[in-house]
């Protein structure tokens, strides 16, 4: 099959389908990623044609390279909502940066008001933000106010209207919602959700697993970590979020979810833990409070001192933190050391 393909590309080097179906099979048959190197040579020869650098921006975000993408589909911008608007948005939202995504789907939806894909994107990033009441209001105009029909719209209305805790209403547009969509692994996650408020934990735990193994996200991760902990035990949904985040060490959420259930059973065994978390983000409070504590609890006075000066960099007037560095103080037997903690925290 790829030997094929690549006589078809050394025949015609523009035809961008054979170019996309020989960057799939390379991915699927995990071989080289050569199309990337082909395209960039298409794009100099092209003078940067915007249909080559929309294909090659979508290839470096799939292959995680966030920035190369923007830079490429930021280089092709216009005032006219276009297809890489959506993949641009996506590498922002890649990036943390949801302000520009948000932007992105603002004028979009200023200049293409009922468009269900602007409407949808621009939803969906206010969500990932923590805006879930204007994230519904938004959904909410566009089925009630614009009477407008996506399935996809519909789905992710039921989703924030729980979000809301809005759960009688989400029931409602849940009943509602055609046969055809009720095996999709979303609905079957949104139905687990509903399940789970009416403490029907096991019929809950069944659905929110079928979410889940479609698609192992931290939201998934967490709402099955809570199905499993109200149908089997603790040392059940340890080991389920062990194994999650083995598989997505990057979830920081349920890092820290892990790092507490394992402290409430064996503190050394949440060590490990808290350091991942502070590996992938050196300024998580909790984790470096914590650290300092446990290590200290296990006569590491060096490292509990470090981990504790880092945390009294984040948040300096932190009681518990200053707790942390005195006892390390009395046990380092420095007076001055001593003296120099506990006075600030008396004054609290």
């Amino acid at each position: 099959m790829l030997v094929e393909v690549d006589k078809m590309i050394a025949k015609f080097p523009n035809f961008i389908p054979a170019v996309l179906k020989r960057y799939v099979l390379a991915k699927v048959l995990k071989q080289p990623i050569k199309m990337i190197s082909h395209l960039e040579s298409l794009r100099i020869k092209n003078n940067n044609a915007p249909q080559i650098i929309n294909v090659l921006g979508k290839m470096y975000l799939l292959e995680g390279e966030n920035d190369k993408a923007i830079a490429l589909f930021e280089s092709i911008k216009t005032d006219t909502p276009a297809d890489y608007w959506q993949s641009l948005a996506n590498a922002y939202v890649k990036n943390d940066n949801f302000e520009k995504a948000v932007e992105i789907y603002r004028k979009w939806f200023e200049k293409e008001p009922n468009n269900s894909v602007a409407i949808f994107g621009m939803a969906r990033v206010l969500q990932m933000r923590g805006d879930h009441k204007k994230a519904l209001e938004l959904t909410t105009r566009f089925k009630n106010e614009l009477g407008g029909e996506d399935i996809k719209i519909d789905l992710f209305h039921i989703q924030l209207l729980i979000t809301n805790e809005d759960y009688d209403e989400a029931a409602a547009a849940y009943d509602l919602l055609p046969k055809s969509e009720l095996q999709r692994p979303y609905t079957k996650g949104l139905l687990g959700q509903l399940q789970f408020v009416d403490k029907k934990y096991k019929d809950a735990k069944t659905n929110l697993e079928i979410a889940y193994k479609a698609r192992p996200t931290s939201e998934n991760a967490t709402l099955m970590m809570k199905a499993i902990m109200n149908t089997a035990d603790k040392s059940a949904a340890i080991d389920f979020l062990t194994a999650h985040v083995e598989a997505v060490p990057k979830d920081q959420i349920n890092l820290m979810i892990l790092a507490g259930l394992q402290l409430s059973v064996s503190q050394s065994s949440a060590i490990p833990t808290y350091k991942k978390a502070v590996a992938l983000n050196d300024s998580n409070f909790v984790a470096l409070n914590n650290l300092a504590y446990l290590v200290l609890q296990q006569g590491d006075l060096k490292l509990a001192e470090e981990y504790a000066t880092k945390a009294l960099e984040i948040q300096p007037t932190n009681a518990s933190v200053m707790d942390t560095l005195a006892s390390v103080a009395v046990k380092k037997k420095s007076s001055t050391e001593r003296r120099s903690y506990l006075p600030m925290q008396w004054k609290r």
